[in-house]
């Protein structure tokens, strides 16, 4: 009777510690497979990031070139105003912004002082472009004075617009 005990014990231990043993198996299992599927995420969301950082920076740069035509006396306003929508017809710029914004806050915040930095220098090309476009719109469509100004703003939009796009290229190699 006692050895049908103790084998009745060790066939209790040795089920209990395979049961244990298989649900630990797919614990791990499932862990890993989270965290490539994480993984996976956070590399897709970064490989978007970037392009959508690509395509506004490009986006800014023909803004501001179609300006610069104006200041030099090339195009008018109507006509910068024309190609702007010719141009943005293929293109998703508005919302792409919200997108890479949110893209930047929740899985990518070290990216957002440079991305700040590109926002601000936009915001002083606005400003230039603004002033330009009242004297403008007052008749004085010579916009000599404002175009060192305007290009100075746009080269330190490019540099920084190239060290935002290094900062998510980095942040993406990150993961792993």
């Amino acid at each position: 009777m006692l050895n049908d005990s103790a084998a009745l014990v060790s066939s209790l231990i040795s089920g209990l510690i395979g049961v244990f043993g298989a649900l630990g198996g797919v614990y791990l299992n499932n862990r890993i497979q989270s965290l490539r599927q994480n993984t996976e995420l956070r590399r897709d969301r970064g490989e978007e990031l970037y392009s959508t950082v690509v395509e506004w920076l490009e986006g800014l740069f023909h803004y501001s070139l179609r300006r610069y035509g104006v200041m030099k006396g090339e195009i008018t306003y109507n006509e910068c105003l024309e190609q702007d929508i010719e141009w943005g017809k293929n293109k998703k710029t508005a919302p792409i912004i919200m997108r890479f914004e949110m893209l930047i806050d929740v899985y990518f915040p070290a990216t957002r002082i440079a991305y700040d930095k590109v926002v601000q220098l936009r915001s002083k090309l606005n400003q230039i472009e603004a002033e330009f476009k009242r004297l403008y719109e007052n008749g004085d469509t010579d916009g000599l004075a404002f175009m060192k100004p305007y290009l100075d703003t746009e080269r330190q939009i490019g540099v920084a617009g190239e060290a935002l796009r290094k900062q998510v290229i980095e942040e993406v190699r990150k993961i792993r």
